[in-house]
């Protein structure tokens, strides 16, 4: 998950829950996922837990695929990208 920064810069989404600094946005943290194929849909629907809530913003997620024999899929496409907009805080909420 990669949350844009100032200058070109992005802050990616660390193991426990909270963003990197920034950095450079070839500089990727990448986290496992878990997921479960459906032979009816042919394709995979995967998530990644963290125990935390995403904050207001717009945020990136690249998925990248690896076999169990160590190949990892190298291009980007639509597909496999996607940005999405938290429109309100955790917090927010809980206030009104």
């Amino acid at each position: 998950v990669i949350r844009d920064a100032k200058h070109r810069l992005c802050r990616f989404l660390q193991r426990d829950g909270l963003f990197s600094k920034p950095r450079g946005c070839h500089q990727a943290i990448r986290l496992r996922a878990t997921g479960r194929y459906s032979l009816a849909k042919h394709r995979l629907d995967w998530q990644v837990r963290t125990g935390k809530k995403l904050g207001r913003g717009k945020y990136t997620v690249i998925a990248t695929a690896a076999d169990q024999s160590g190949n990892v899929e190298r291009k980007t496409t639509r597909r496999n990208r996607r940005v999405f907009r938290v429109k309100s805080s955790p917090h927010s909420s809980a206030q009104r």
